[in-house]
């Protein structure tokens, strides 16, 4: 009993089921302060002040690659050429956003987990079951 002549019941509201939340064409100011939020980062990880990991690395020529894609230009470095659709560079344009908001994700994680290290290592962080560092929806896994 395939037959879905008679419509979609998966739809949800405006969306379907299944489609990505994040995949809405970003706005040309989330792309600009994406950009320049990916700046800072790549200024930090130039310097050698921080987020030198390799995870952060990866993820930061991620977004360089979609930023220069999305633009137009070609990412040699990646040995990449811009789309010719404008759905791709749109496609491009959101990947971007979701790289630096993946960077800021993951540099407040880390964050968060030194700020409690010490208080683990000492015993006198939260035990299991007890809030973790990100409230009770979350618990503290050792």
């Amino acid at each position: 009993m395939n037959d879905r002549s008679w419509g979609r019941p998966w739809n949800v509201g405006v969306r379907s089921y299944g489609d990505p939340v994040d995949m809405q064409e970003p706005t040309p100011e989330q792309l600009a302060e994406s950009q320049a939020d990916l700046n800072e980062y790549v200024a930090y990880m130039i310097m050698g002040q921080a987020f030198n990991e390799l995870r952060y690395v990866d993820c930061a020529l991620t977004a360089l690659t979609s930023h220069n894609l999305a633009a137009g230009f070609v990412a040699g470095f990646a040995g990449e050429k811009p789309p010719d659709d404008p759905a791709g560079r749109q496609l491009r344009a959101r990947m971007a956003v979701n790289a630096v908001a993946k960077l800021d994700a993951m540099s407040r994680w880390d964050a968060t987990r030194a700020a409690w290290r010490p208080a683990i290592s000492s015993g006198r962080g939260p035990m299991p079951g007890q809030p973790g560092p990100l409230g009770a929806a979350r618990r503290w896994c050792t």
